[in-house]
């Protein structure tokens, strides 16, 4: 390796041609000196192992990963977690039955058809729907509830006014 003060100095192949009119023999034209060239860079080869495992290897993310499938060194491509669907229980007629039974309780006297709807709803979930069956229960006690409300509402002044023509019948 040559000493530091000659690495800046041009190599014998490398001189220049003389320029016009110089002599033979006459010193050489001054010229910039050329550097030497640089080291060529040295390619990176991964220690040597026993096995990859893949453990301490950077994730790449798929975005990255679409090109091809085959990551340099055998990076793991990362994968997010996949959870197995796990279908819900149905509830749809306990539901109902909560529904028309907590309408039935509260505009009984406005919907007579609603308080029937709930407990036959009701009734219906307690058989399908286990799931469901606190819903279900109470739905259909709420709509009983109703249901005693419209007959107490429009039963008992009916039954009332039915029972007081007959006894004015009889007298």
């Amino acid at each position: 390796m040559p000493s530091d003060p000659d690495r800046f100095r041009p190599r014998e192949h490398e001189t220049r041609p003389q320029a016009h009119g110089a002599r033979q023999g006459s010193a050489p034209a001054q010229h910039p000196a050329r550097y030497a060239p640089a080291p060529a860079p040295q390619r990176y080869a991964p220690p040597q192992t026993a096995a990859f495992d893949g453990r301490d290897a950077p994730l790449i993310h798929p975005a990255a990963a679409q090109a091809s499938q085959v990551m340099p060194y055998g990076m793991p491509v990362y994968q997010a977690p996949t959870y197995a669907y796990i279908a819900q229980p149905a509830r749809g007629l306990s539901i109902t039955a909560l529904v028309l039974g907590l309408c039935s309780v509260l505009f009984a006297w406005l919907l007579v058809v609603v308080p029937v709807l709930g407990v036959v709803f009701g009734l219906v979930a307690l058989r399908r729907e286990p799931a469901g069956r606190v819903m279900a229960m109470i739905g259909t006690v709420c709509s009983a509830l109703g249901l005693l409300l419209v007959l107490l509402v429009y039963l008992l002044p009916f039954g009332a006014f039915f029972g007081a023509m007959l006894f004015g019948a009889l007298s």
